[in-house]
């Protein structure tokens, strides 16, 4: 497969912390330090107590090329002809993720897991933050109907 930022070869590794706990995933490790995540690999790796997403972020930092920005349309590196959607990760809408809208898979360039991590320490406080959110929302929404 090939890097949707930088057209490298993405290499794939496995991520281990013990036998019972691995993962494996495509980095850009030759270019951009790109992360290819399956579906459902990024809640394995997001939340800062997970040693996975640390062991990926190191090898992340490792790689070998620049950093490109995410101003160009990028293609999916497992399904052909596929536009990777550039989305908020979140309520705060502070990082942007690429996500195939077919496979589901995720695109992180170099730095976003970490950010991701540092965003919401855990899946509770990421909930109580969108809970929250929607509330004000929906407040806002009543009070204009009113």
């Amino acid at each position: 497969m090939r890097c949707p930022a930088c057209s490298a070869l993405l290499q794939t590794i496995t991520v281990q912390t013990n036998e019972a706990d691995s993962l494996e995933v495509e980095i850009c490790s030759q270019g951009c330090g790109g992360l290819w995540l399956d579906r459902f690999e990024l809640k394995k790796v997001d939340e800062k107590h997970e040693q996975l997403g640390a062991r990926l972020i190191a090898l992340s930092s490792q790689a070998k090329g620049e950093l490109l920005p995410g101003s160009r349309k990028r293609m999916c590196p497992k399904c052909s002809n596929t536009v990777l959607h550039r989305h908020f990760s979140s309520i705060q809408r502070s990082i942007e993720v690429d996500e195939c809208p077919g496979c589901a898979g995720i695109w992180l360039d170099q730095g976003e897991l970490a950010s991701l991590r540092q965003e919401y320490p855990t899946e509770a406080e990421r909930q109580q933050a969108a809970e929250l959110y929607l509330s004000r929302m929906l407040k806002a929404a009543i009070h204009q109907a009113r």
